[in-house]
């Protein structure tokens, strides 16, 4: 399914119950098939990691991470995550993700992440934000 010279973009997607990831073409459009594993339980930053990094293996060659985080972040570091575990605060997530994957790392609150989609007209899933995602992002 992969296009060539196009740029390729692994979305992660951390969830309280799932991690899931994907390649998108830089309009945003599938590139390989879903994979997701049921979120570690201790949800700890070394847990979730090693996860996130076993599945991005499976999915080919990117030239960029992006990730969505149920918590506040503020440049890629996790303020809170309610849903996983007290050992992210203060959690550089995207300096991590850099020197395991090797590429470019953005993160962000997951639900900003859908919102900067469906004003760009990308967006997916948007009848799955909760109230408690959004009062994530407050800083």
């Amino acid at each position: 399914m992969t296009q060539e010279n196009t740029i390729q973009t692994l979305a992660v997607d951390i969830g309280g119950s799932g991690i899931k990831v994907m390649i998108l073409d830089q309009n945003g459009h599938p590139q390989t098939e879903r994979s997701c594993v049921e979120t570690p339980r201790p949800a700890n930053p070394t847990a979730v990691i090693a996860a996130i990094v076993e599945l991005a293996a499976g999915q080919g060659n990117f030239d960029r991470v992006t990730v969505g985080f149920p918590g506040v972040v503020h440049n890629g570091i996790t303020k809170t995550a309610v849903n996983l575990s007290p050992d992210w605060v203060g959690f550089d997530l995207a300096t991590k993700l850099f020197h395991l994957l090797g590429k470019l790392v953005r993160v962000a609150n997951d639900a900003d992440i859908q919102g900067y989609a469906a004003i760009s007209e990308h967006g997916v899933e948007l009848q799955n934000l909760r109230a408690t995602t959004r009062a994530g992002d407050i800083r």
